[in-house]
């Protein structure tokens, strides 16, 4: 199959955050502006249609992660049969935790095992792995590697190394640091013709996406925001797409001073005088910060705002930076809107990635 001239399509959503499983209670919350009071998901308890020998051999990771999986398959109908296995493959994204023990690739193949996948798998680590594993699945099925990629991402608090404030504030004046939380969001990837050939429901397409280094050094460690230009540069290029169509950016603000700047000043430097025609929000105030999962679950957030066509606040932000003032940010309440593309970013101090999708017809 010459899987470069077909598109991409997101057929199935899967979450887990702190709200609840599912996608309708995160859904609920961000248009609400809720915040998560529980960044632990301490009642959680594993999806009664996994096999109980599954849920004693896996990990907590693992768990939330073949959760979220089993979601997205069964949103996205998806037939599971010894012959569809070899087509199906998984790309997820950790910060490589079990509990307190590092186990690398768990999830990725906890999640092959637990659906029977027998394709490509691959595990990504660490800040913006989520969204890397999305765009890693866009290139499987370009490349004709898989008809149909499972990606994501998972983190526990566990895995992290601090936890932040009482409450983060994204690009608010008062923002004093991120609030760390554990989720996972899975998300089920189809090449066009397989898609449309099973009559699947189709949520958006994936256009494209791009990554770009940190250059960080240790004597500087500080992010550059030309690196976060260069990631969002990168993800118009692949997706073939000129800035002035992309109308809505789901950002990766989670309330971190540097951060947050970096991220505008990277808007700024790429859309110049147009940067005003924007429209800016972050569900990371509602959800908090889990660093392998939350471009993962932004994404997820920007479908349904597409399908929607509502673009939910920036929760906890009040007051915005005054240096922020070129930006449209959604504050307050949720704004309704039928816009056509979208761009995610997750940007950390090592990786920066950009993903740009579009309403499905």
């Amino acid at each position: 199959m010459a899987g470069e001239q077909h598109s991409v399509f997101v057929t199935g959503i899967g979450v887990v955050s702190p709200f609840g499983r599912g996608m309708q209670p995160l859904w609920s919350a961000l248009l609400e502006g809720r915040i998560a009071t529980a960044p632990r998901l301490e009642a959680y308890s594993p999806p009664a249609n996994l096999d109980p020998s599954a849920r004693t051999a896996l990990g907590r990771c693992s768990l939330l992660a073949a959760d979220a999986a089993i979601q997205a398959v069964e949103d996205a109908a998806l037939p599971f049969t010894a012959q569809t296995a070899p087509l199906l493959g998984v790309v997820f994204g950790s910060s490589g935790g079990e509990g307190e023990k590092p186990v690398p690739g768990a999830p990725s193949t906890s999640v092959a095992r637990v659906l029977g996948i027998a394709g490509p798998v691959l595990g990504l680590e660490g800040p913006g792995s989520g969204l890397a594993a999305i765009v890693e699945a866009f290139e499987l099925i370009k490349r004709g590697a898989a008809p149909v990629v499972l990606a994501g991402g998972v983190d526990l608090l566990a895995a992290l190394s601090a936890v932040g404030g009482p409450q983060a504030r994204p690009f608010d004046a008062r923002r004093r640091g991120s609030v760390f939380a554990e989720a996972a969001a899975a998300i089920v990837l189809e090449d066009s013709e397989v898609a449309e050939g099973r009559d699947a429901r189709v949520y958006a397409e994936v256009l494209g996406g791009g990554m770009a280094f940190s250059r960080a050094t240790v004597m500087n460690p500080a992010p550059n925001f030309v690196d976060a230009a260069r990631a969002m540069r990168a993800a118009l290029l692949r997706a073939e797409v000129f800035q002035g169509e992309v109308e809505t950016i789901f950002a990766s603000a989670n309330g971190d001073f540097e951060g947050d700047e970096i991220e505008v000043r990277a808007i700024k430097d790429l859309w110049g005088p147009n940067a005003d025609r924007l429209t800016v929000t972050s569900i990371h105030g509602a959800t908090g910060h889990a660093p392998a999962a939350s471009g993962a679950l932004s994404f997820a957030a920007a479908i349904r705002a597409l399908e929607a066509g509502i673009v939910p606040p920036t929760t906890g932000c009040e007051s915005p930076d005054e240096a922020f003032a070129a930006l449209d940010i959604v504050i307050g309440a949720a704004r309704t809107w039928r816009f056509n593309t979208a761009m995610v970013n997750d940007f950390s101090e090592a990786t920066n990635v950009s993903v740009v999708l579009r309403r499905s017809e």
